[in-house]
């Protein structure tokens, strides 16, 4: 009975030693209060099972009638080792509530701790849903970055493409334009040496041209030459006849 009553003080004790819980731990500290009370009761039917064995061996000894006086001694003996038993008991349960009201203690100050744990779980969750849409959002930022980045680097490749094929025409157009420069300058050498020969020749002709005028020239200045002492002599030979002829007229008459 006195074990019992130990029992429910300790019952009463846990009970006004454990604060009140948020909503939120209930579930834990009744956890917790759960195996406190398996712990009381194992602790309570151990006591029990040793003061069964008591009472029988108690009662043994009140059947012993016929060694009543041994019995008797042996039961003060006993009930000295019983009272011992009894306060070593109560000395223990009063170990055990401390250990109890210890252990609430620490319960209650690991539920603080639990409070806090959680509370800071939930900030730093918040703190990391915000990050995390922060950084969906600049990968999704990224994402259309790297897309317009992609496009101007295929308009890049196809201008380039395009350049190439240019440089590929325009170097093509360039042989032929420098094939046809020594073509031209072949032709223009040899325009060149057809035109000094024929300005040789030219003037080679100049010359043989001067010269045969030269030539004509003279034989024009003898032909007038010769044609004046012609006439001087036909005008003299007139003259002569004219003389002749009134000579002789006058020889006639």
């Amino acid at each position: 009975d006195e074990l019992k009553e130990k029992q429910q003080q300790v019952t009463a004790l846990c009970n006004d030693l454990i604060p009140r819980s948020t909503t939120d731990d209930v579930d834990v500290l009744k956890q917790e209060l759960i195996t406190v009370q398996q712990c009381m009761n194992e602790m309570a039917l151990e006591k029990e099972q040793q003061i069964d064995k008591l009472r029988n061996i108690l009662m043994e000894n009140y059947q012993s009638a016929v060694e009543l006086e041994r019995v008797e001694t042996m039961f003060n003996q006993n009930l000295l080792i019983h009272d011992e038993l009894i306060n070593e008991n109560t000395s223990q349960i009063g170990h055990e509530i401390n250990a109890v009201k210890q252990f609430v203690r620490v319960t209650h100050k690991r539920q603080e701790n639990i409070k806090n744990t959680v509370k800071y779980m939930r900030n730093r969750l918040l703190e990391n849903q915000i990050e995390m849409k922060q950084l969906k959002q600049t990968n999704i930022q990224l994402q259309n970055d790297v897309q317009i980045e992609q496009r101007q680097i295929n308009s890049y490749r196809n201008q380039i493409e395009t350049l190439n094929n240019e440089i590929h025409l325009l170097k093509k157009n360039q042989d032929q334009y420098e094939q046809q420069i020594k073509e031209c300058r072949i032709q223009i050498k040899e325009i060149n040496n057809q035109r000094q020969q024929i300005q040789d020749e030219c003037d080679h002709m100049s010359k043989q041209l001067l010269q045969i005028t030269n030539e004509k020239e003279q034989k024009i200045n003898e032909l007038k030459h010769q044609i004046s002492t012609l006439r001087e002599q036909h005008i003299s030979t007139e003259n002569s006849l004219r003389i002749a002829k009134t000579l002789n007229n006058n020889q006639i008459c």
